[in-house]
């Protein structure tokens, strides 16, 4: 085998392994990585109450694209639209994870080697976040919904998960 075959051989051989790479990373996120708790973004209030039962606080909210808020003790809100969930937040090492193990007290290192390095980092929020994006695969664009998200927040910046947010992202919202 000739010097410039094989420089092409590898040379292809890598540009393989670059693209196979770059898909693995790109597709890291699934839909069935936005969960909380057993619930996602396509779990309706009924679900929810039947999986949780009556939660401590309801209230009717008159936000863009949200109409009910749902309070679980002072750490966990879910807030619906037409009555499928829309956000969750949870904001203590209550028991409540996702489905891949990822919960509030975790260190950010621990959840990066879970969901990879394939994140956004959120410039405007105090401390460090950073957010993963999925498109579900069933995904049909229709205005209102765009994309889901599973958001991880250290305010002090000590490494530690102080908050997880899942919750589906528009233009509008």
């Amino acid at each position: 085998m000739s010097k410039g075959n094989l420089m092409k051989k590898v040379s292809l051989l890598v540009s393989m392994l670059v693209l196979l790479v770059s898909a693995t990373v790109s597709a890291q996120i699934k839909a069935e990585d936005i969960n909380m708790g057993g619930l996602n973004l396509n779990s309706t209030y009924e679900q929810v109450i039947a999986c949780y039962g009556k939660p401590d606080v309801v209230r009717q909210v008159e936000l863009q694209l949200v109409d009910t808020e749902i309070l679980y003790g002072d750490s966990v809100a879910i807030t619906f639209s037409n009555g499928v969930v829309r956000k969750i937040v949870v904001s203590a090492n209550n028991g409540w994870r996702t489905s891949d193990g990822v919960h509030v007290g975790m260190s950010l290192n621990e959840a990066m080697k879970i969901y990879g390095v394939n994140y956004e980092e959120i410039p405007d929020l105090p401390g460090l976040g950073y957010q993963y994006v999925c498109v579900p695969e069933s995904f049909v664009y229709e205005p209102g919904d765009t994309k889901w998200i599973i958001r991880l927040v250290d305010p002090d910046t000590c490494g530690k998960i102080h908050s997880i947010t899942i919750f589906k992202a528009t233009p509008e919202y």
